[in-house]
């Protein structure tokens, strides 16, 4: 598995990306496909716990848990923010 640096993450969605397309419908894309990972890592899980950060990537994973809830999975959510200033 390969880790890639944020700054390369956003060359990549500027190539693969149509320039017209939102920041939004990307997010909305980026959750959905999270959602489908999981799925078919774990297709039998019932239950999942969603962490998620400040920035664009907190809000693929809150798409992510959206979708894995509208498909019956038991979705607890975490912003770190939340827990005491984790993230600090």
């Amino acid at each position: 598995m390969t880790a890639l640096h944020s700054d390369a993450v956003r060359r990549l969605e500027l190539q693969v990306c149509a320039p017209s397309a939102s920041p939004s419908l990307l997010m909305e894309r980026a959750g959905l496909c999270a959602a489908r990972l999981f799925r078919a890592v774990a297709p039998q899980a019932k239950q999942v716990a969603v962490l998620c950060g400040p920035g664009n990537n907190g809000g693929d994973g809150w798409i992510a848990a959206r979708h894995l809830h509208q498909a019956g999975v038991q979705v607890v959510g975490f912003w770190p923010g939340l827990l005491g200033g984790v993230n600090k």
